[in-house]
């Protein structure tokens, strides 16, 4: 409620008995489909290995295999959504929770489309489910990138500081050209940035921890988000660390209800609110407030949800740090649209490594001395290509999965809403939907879910 209504933790025993889609949304849970991204993971010792091949040089492309897709599961999926979509299209008369089912059934479809391609190493059905699944990234923001690259390569060239200069040269040999000569929109003010800060800590005041130095190891990581997941009403969610998969980031896994930490991330003090409000006040809030809606589809999502899902928790997390500059999701936005070509060039995995190398040696000369820099540009750029390839065969140019861009036009789509009417804060929580999507708005008030505008 009200500008600063504190969350009030909830329990998922008090869904409400009458949503309008219980039936159905129990028959899409029986379905057992989960998003795409949660099947492509590579085994700890095989990704060791590869990873160690393509940084000594001595292969052009990684060559990873993900070990949970399993084709035979991906066509059973396939038969149950069709068959769930014919039930719909037949028996569902409410026109709005009909639309919204046969899109979420329509995206589910894609995303096992994509599996199924991955498994049968067919990169060009996986980029054809790819793009319905995620769409393209904007032209506009790609200049975006390539402008805000370049001010900071003319930033370096005009410090005269050696590495730096060296750094910025090698980059500019690499990066593609400008094709615009328009300088991006203004960032965010500072009284926008001083009204979300002051949401997200009195909002989510029970979750953030006190501040802390150093480096956190994974038992604490682990009791820390045990605390954060009881302060917003989830403390029957599971922790897992994962000691098996390749995976490199914290990951909310919400229909199976737990948070999945890698063995290996290391979490400083100074991220731990940001990755908090971000992974358990986004992800998993949004989820539980979702199953309490009078329309349940909101607990897994709207279809194509999550630009917006992730755009409000980079949003929090600027709100927190008081600062909307993020180098690494630029990096990612950057990744994708290199790998796919967006300047006429389709890339492969090496091509956009080694791009991404001389990116965040640049970007990292301010923190550190060069060998440390070089070292740790090259362990980014891996980590990064990792993701944006993940699905293919990582040797294809042009073909990725390419989710990650999301990060960077949610955030943008978001803050320019929230420059309309701040009021949106309050209405974030309410399930995973994609605010900046017209027609989720559009059927949200129709359902009188969300205010009328």
């Amino acid at each position: 409620g009200g500008a600063h209504g504190t969350l009030r933790p909830v329990k998922m025993s008090q869904v409400l008995p009458r949503a309008l889609d219980n039936v159905w949304y129990e028959e899409l849970r029986g379905c057992r489909v989960a998003l795409a991204h949660y099947h492509f993971a590579s085994a700890i010792a095989e990704f060791a290995e590869e990873r160690g091949k393509f940084l000594a040089g001595t292969v052009r492309n990684p060559a990873l295999k993900f070990y949970r897709l399993d084709l035979a599961r991906c066509q059973a999926q396939q038969d149950s959504l069709h068959r769930l979509k014919e039930r719909m299209e037949r028996m569902e008369h409410h026109p709005i929770v009909k639309r919204l089912y046969l899109a979420k059934l329509d995206e589910y479809l894609a995303h096992v489309g994509m599996m199924m391609a991955a498994a049968q190493v067919d990169m060009g059905r996986f980029a054809h489910f790819a793009r319905i699944a995620y769409g393209t990234p904007s032209p506009t923001v790609f200049q975006q990138d390539l402008y805000e690259i370049r001010t900071k390569v003319e930033e370096a060239l005009y410090s005269g500081a050696p590495n730096a200069v060296a750094a910025a040269q090698a980059l500019l040999a690499d990066l593609p050209s400008l094709t615009t000569a328009e300088s991006p929109k203004s960032g965010v003010e500072s009284g926008l940035l001083a009204t979300v800060r002051a949401w997200v800590t009195h909002e989510y005041a029970a979750l953030l921890p006190p501040p802390r130095e150093g480096q956190l190891e994974t038992a604490e990581l682990s009791d820390l988000f045990r605390q954060a997941l009881v302060s917003v009403g989830a403390g029957d969610w599971q922790i897992v660390i994962d000691t098996v998969t390749s995976r490199q980031s914290i990951s909310v896994q919400s229909m199976h209800q737990r948070v999945r930490i890698p063995i290996s991330r290391q979490v400083s003090g100074a991220e731990l609110g940001r990755l908090l409000v971000h992974e358990v006040g986004t992800h998993v809030v949004r989820r539980i407030r979702g199953n309490l809606a009078p329309l349940r589809l909101l607990a897994r999502g709207l279809d194509h949800y999550e630009r917006g899902e992730e755009g409000i928790a980079t949003v929090y997390e600027h709100g927190l740090s008081g600062s909307v500059s993020d180098y690494d999701r630029l990096a990612s936005h950057l990744a994708v649209c290199l790998a796919l070509g967006l300047d006429g060039k389709p890339r492969d995995f090496r091509d956009v490594f080694e791009i991404l190398v001389r990116y965040y040696s640049l970007v990292g000369l301010s923190k550190a001395d060069l060998s440390q820099v070089s070292e740790r540009a090259r362990e980014q750029a891996w980590r990064r290509c990792v993701r944006v390839f993940r699905g293919t065969d990582y040797r294809s140019p042009g073909i990725c999965f390419p989710r990650d861009y999301l990060y960077r036009e949610g955030n943008t789509l978001i803050w320019e809403l929230l420059k309309d009417d701040f009021r949106w804060l309050d209405r974030f929580p309410i399930g995973k939907y994609d605010p900046a999507n017209r027609e989720h708005v559009e059927a949200l008030r129709g359902l009188g879910i969300l205010p009328a505008a």
